[in-house]
């Protein structure tokens, strides 16, 4: 069973990243689910922050099945 939205900042992310279909080579953790993505292919969020200095990158990994469920429930556009 998927984890509910945390906060705000959780349903900001999942708004605007920038989603890819990725192999995770070394081991990850699903932010839905909390299980471990390794050796299949997984989603790769990328949200990119930009202001005064350094961009800050953060990523998030979602496995295929619960990044298909945040989209029908319209988690993630």
């Amino acid at each position: 069973m998927p984890i509910p939205m945390r906060n705000d900042e959780d349903a900001f992310f999942y708004s605007r990243a920038d989603w890819k279909l990725v192999f995770a080579l070394w081991p990850r953790l699903c932010d839905q689910s909390g299980k471990r993505i390794w050796l299949e292919y997984a989603y790769k969020g990328t949200r990119t922050i930009t202001g005064p200095g350094d961009p800050v990158y953060l990523w998030r990994w979602v496995k295929s099945n619960e990044y298909l469920i945040a989209q029908l429930k319209g988690i993630i556009t």
